[in-house]
């Protein structure tokens, strides 16, 4: 549970430092990419309560060794982008 919550914030820690990159890229203001922000931590706020449900409804144990592959899966091609 410790090393959940550690990633939530280092997540939103990573994302806030990121915002000024992102918006130079996108050539906006830092302001109008605040959004990003918000629907993470929206997300979160969200994913939390229903995170709960489902462990205590499939198991502890089930419930962690499943969400770790899904979660994880999307940064596997990371290693292999252009820039």
């Amino acid at each position: 549970m410790a090393a959940t919550f550690f990633m939530e914030f280092l997540d939103g820690t990573i994302l806030t430092t990121a915002i000024p990159n992102i918006a130079s890229d996108f050539g906006v203001p830092a302001a109008d990419v605040n959004i990003t922000m918000t629907a993470y931590l929206m997300t979160v706020a969200m994913g939390i309560p229903l995170s709960g449900w489902l462990a205590e409804r499939v198991g502890p144990a089930k419930y962690s060794a499943s969400r770790l592959p899904c979660s994880h899966s999307p940064h596997w091609p990371a290693p292999s982008a252009p820039t």
